[in-house]
C-alpha cells in the first residue's frame, strides 16, 4: 500500500469518527436540552397545583366565605387539573427517580383535595340530617293527637340519621388527618429529590393537622 492511499484510509477513518464523536455529542446535548425544558415545564405545572391545593387546605384554619357548591367545584376542577399533570411526568425523559417523586407528590396532592371535598359533603350531609331532625322534634311537640305517632317515629328515625351522618364524617375527618400526617412524613423524603420543586410548606402542613384534628374530635 503506498502512502498516498494510506493517507487518505487514515484521514478517512479519522473523519468517520469524528462524525460518530460529533453525532454521539450533539445527540447528548440534545436529550439534555430536552430534559431542561421538560423539568421546567413540570417545575411550573407541580407550582401551579402547590399553590392551588394550598388555598383549598387553607379552608380548615381561615374563615372564609365560600359555599360548599363553590369548593366543590373548585374540588373537582382541581383533581382534573393533577390527573392531568401526571401525564407528560410519565412520558418525560427525567430520570426515573425524579419521575416517580413528581409523581407520588402530584398524587398524594391528589388524595388530599379528594379527601377534603369528602369531609365538606359528609358536612353538608350532616347539616342537612341535622336540620331535618330539629323540623321533625318541632313537629312531634306542635302534633295533634291523631298524628303524634307518626310524627314521633319521623323525629327518632330523623335523629338516628343525624347521629349516623354525624358519625361519618368524624370518620371522614379522622381519614383526612390520617392522610394528611402520612403525605407530610413522605414529603420529607420527596423534598430530597425534588428540592427544585415548590413544593407543600412543612410548617404550613402542621398547622392544617393541628386544626383539623382538633375538628375531627369534636373540639
Amino acid at each position: 500500500m503506498n502512502s498516498t492511499l494510506r493517507t487518505i484510509l487514515i484521514a478517512t477513518a479519522a473523519a468517520v469518527v469524528a462524525v460518530i464523536a460529533y453525532s454521539q455529542i450533539s445527540g447528548y446535548l440534545e436529550q439534555r436540552r430536552q430534559i431542561a425544558a421538560q423539568r421546567q415545564d413540570i417545575q411550573k405545572t407541580v407550582a401551579e397545583n402547590t399553590v392551588a391545593v394550598n388555598d383549598l387546605l387553607e379552608f380548615e384554619i381561615k374563615t372564609n366565605s365560600a359555599t360548599y357548591a363553590e369548593l366543590f367545584e373548585r374540588s373537582d376542577d382541581r383533581l382534573k387539573k393533577l390527573a392531568d399533570a401526571t401525564i407528560p411526568v410519565g412520558t418525560s425523559l427525567l430520570p426515573d427517580d425524579e419521575k416517580a417523586s413528581v409523581k407520588a407528590y402530584l398524587e398524594g396532592l391528589q388524595q388530599l383535595v379528594r379527601l377534603e371535598a369528602a369531609v365538606y359533603r359528609k358536612s353538608l350531609a350532616a347539616d342537612a340530617a341535622f336540620d331535618t331532625a330539629k323540623d321533625a322534634v318541632h313537629e312531634m311537640s306542635t302534633a295533634d293527637y291523631y298524628s303524634r305517632d307518626y310524627v314521633r317515629k319521623r323525629a327518632v328515625d330523623a335523629l338516628a340519621d343525624s347521629d349516623k351522618d354525624l358519625h361519618e364524617l368524624e370518620a371522614a375527618h379522622r381519614e383526612f388527618v390520617a392522610n394528611l400526617t402520612s403525605f407530610r412524613k413522605s414529603l420529607a423524603t420527596l423534598r430530597n429529590t425534588l428540592n427544585e420543586y415548590k413544593l407543600l410548606d412543612d410548617a404550613f402542613l402542621g398547622s392544617v393537622i393541628q386544626k383539623s384534628a382538633k375538628d375531627a374530635n369534636g373540639a
